[in-house]
């Protein structure tokens, strides 16, 4: 087991800042697949993903004695993660604008394969769910994501899309109201048909 796996962020942040091959081990293991899988959503295009999140890697490597210190490591790559790839789309692609970006956000699918890794109990609701969730904007499906798919607080989504705290409690709010509502529909038209 690496020295590193039982610390704190914030002496695993340190090790790694200071150079210790460990930490950046465990930062990898522990960050790469949820940093994929949020690319992923964000390009739907996995290779491009995966060169992104390896060049993302070496930069904070041979940058990490410029890198500012955190307590919570999480949020901190999520949000240096989406500026890069941002940044990475704006420079190997023509299809997407940096505005268009950061005013709505990047396309998120959900699958039902998502929400099965998240819930398996709830096998039923996820054949409901995954189109309601698809039917969403940009903004609320990465509000969304970054919220119940990797338990990131108000505060440190706020940090990742660059909007207020308060905005992020409206987004969200917004989101699950039209969620409900769109799901008591159709529950009760569910029902309606069975009776």
């Amino acid at each position: 087991m690496p020295k590193y796996e039982n610390h704190t962020d914030f002496y695993l942040w340190k090790g790694f800042k200071n150079g210790d091959k460990d930490a950046l081990n465990v930062i990898f293991r522990r960050y790469y697949p949820l940093l994929y899988s949020y690319g992923s959503k964000l390009t739907q295009d996995k290779i491009l993903t995966e060169d992104c999140l390896q060049d993302f890697f070496l930069y904070l490597y041979e940058h990490r004695h410029n890198l500012k210190d955190v307590d919570t490591i999480k949020p901190y790559l999520f949000k240096a993660f989406r500026n890069r790839l941002f940044k990475y789309l704006k420079a190997n692609t023509n299809l997407v604008s940096l505005e268009t970006i950061e005013k709505n956000g990047l396309p998120i699918e959900f699958s039902a394969e998502d929400l099965m890794i998240h819930q398996e109990n709830a096998q039923l609701q996820n054949a409901q769910i995954v189109p309601l969730l698809n039917q969403l904007t940009n903004k609320q499906k990465e509000l969304i994501y970054l919220k119940y798919y990797n338990n990131l607080s108000i505060t440190d989504i706020a940090e990742v899309v660059g909007i207020s705290y308060q905005g992020v409690l409206n987004g969200l709010s917004k989101t699950m109201k039209k969620l409900r509502k769109v799901l008591a529909f159709a529950l009760v038209s569910m029902l309606f048909i069975l009776f």
